[in-house]
């Protein structure tokens, strides 16, 4: 939960941060007049009702959140500090209104995602916290982008800021993006409810079974003393508890644990 906490930090960061200073360096920086700086600076809002609109349909086709945002904060990232690079102005003003409104992506799906993760009767208290949380932080982006106009004395350092914030929010992302492979224990008890034919407890004994024959087929085939099996077990155990935090995979990986110190020979 907490990992989308961050991630809406920078999201409501890149949009306050963008509405308060692109204006002023489209106008200042770039020299666009007035009517074009009207244009461009609403270009990237325009470019994200599409972008929303977009998310909502991609994460119902694809039943995941988590890996639309990352795209959306990789767009962010890779528009804004071309954007800001470039030696053409109207160039400049492209790949800025593309990186701000690749931010309509992760608009629609990062509600979604917190409802998927959080408990129902819990949802109330985390879109509060979520909205309270993201807002409360993200009102320091202007002042953050003028301290660093003005220490910089350039536009681009205010700029760049908006690209550190989305590196930020993509990592957030990359690691629910890898989570999301592995069901939790609530995943698990909401598809054992409304899918009874083919519960998710099935689909987990079904990883174990593989999973044991995998090191049980390591184990003899190495014919090597029983610490160097352990050692596979200990790495594999780490990484997939880090992936699916239930206490159904350590009570599968200990059974494991157990299996192979009994049969692996020495």
């Amino acid at each position: 939960f907490w990992l989308i906490v961050v991630y809406y930090i920078v999201h409501t960061s890149v949009l306050w941060g963008s509405m308060t200073w692109l204006p002023s360096y489209l106008k200042e920086a770039r020299g666009f007049s007035w009517a074009a700086m009207g244009a461009l600076s609403s270009l990237p809002w325009i470019l994200g009702v599409v972008t929303k609109i977009m998310s909502g349909i991609l994460a119902d086709k694809m039943g995941r959140r988590a890996p639309i945002i990352l795209v959306a904060m990789i767009g962010v990232a890779v528009g804004v500090y071309f954007g800001a690079n470039a030696e053409d102005n109207m160039t400049s003003a492209i790949f800025l209104a593309i990186g701000i409104g690749s931010i309509g992506l992760g608009g629609p799906t990062a509600w979604t995602l917190m409802q998927d993760i959080v408990p129902a009767k819990g949802i109330s208290t985390a879109a509060g916290v979520m909205n309270g949380v993201g807002n409360g932080f993200s009102a320091l982006a202007p002042l953050a982008i003028g301290f660093l106009i003005s220490v910089t004395g350039s536009y681009v350092g205010g700029l760049l800021y908006l690209v550190g914030c989305a590196c930020v929010g993509g990592v957030a992302m990359l690691i629910l993006t890898i989570q999301g492979r592995y069901p939790s224990a609530s995943t698990c008890a909401s598809a054992d409810k409304y899918n009874p034919g083919q519960p998710c407890k099935v689909l987990a004994v079904r990883r174990f079974m593989a999973h044991s024959s995998l090191l049980s087929l390591l184990s003899q085939t190495t014919q090597s003393h029983m610490c160097s099996t352990y050692i596979w077990l200990c790495c594999f155990t780490c990484v997939r508890m880090y992936l699916c935090r239930s206490r159904q995979t350590l009570c599968h990986h200990i059974a494991l644990y157990f299996y192979l110190r009994d049969y692996t020979p020495s």
